[in-house]
């Protein structure tokens, strides 16, 4: 079952969604670093995203996915996790929760310069 953060203040939805690229950084408490796998951000808020990819990823409390994000020229690496998953044909959406506030005013701040006209 889906989680929604609903009561987020900020969710930004992208009408063309975002390219990112990502790798596993953690694996059962210990550093890791996975070949790097590619995707698509539907949608951001300071607290999550939700990914798009065809890579099938573990939704595991125990495995930590560290994202390579640029948005307006911001570049952010949030850690986060898989917290819901979902299958659809040959692609499958996750729901992730960052494990750390810290990114939250980088990525505020890189939406409020996302240009209003590249989101159509």
């Amino acid at each position: 079952m889906k989680r929604f953060k609903r009561e987020e203040p900020l969710r930004y939805e992208f009408a063309k969604p975002l390219d990112v690229s990502f790798y596993i950084s953690r694996l059962r408490g210990e550093q890791s670093q996975s070949s790097r796998g590619k995707g698509v951000i539907r949608n951001i808020s300071p607290g999550g995203l939700r990914l798009e990819s065809t890579l099938d990823l573990p939704k595991d409390k125990e495995v930590e996915i560290t994202f390579e994000l640029d948005i307006a020229g911001h570049t952010i690496q949030p850690i986060g996790c898989i917290v819901w998953k979902e299958k659809s044909y040959d692609r499958t959406m996750y729901g992730v929760d960052f494990v750390s506030n810290e990114y939250e005013q980088n990525i505020i701040r890189a939406l409020k310069d996302y240009p209003k006209n590249r989101n159509s």
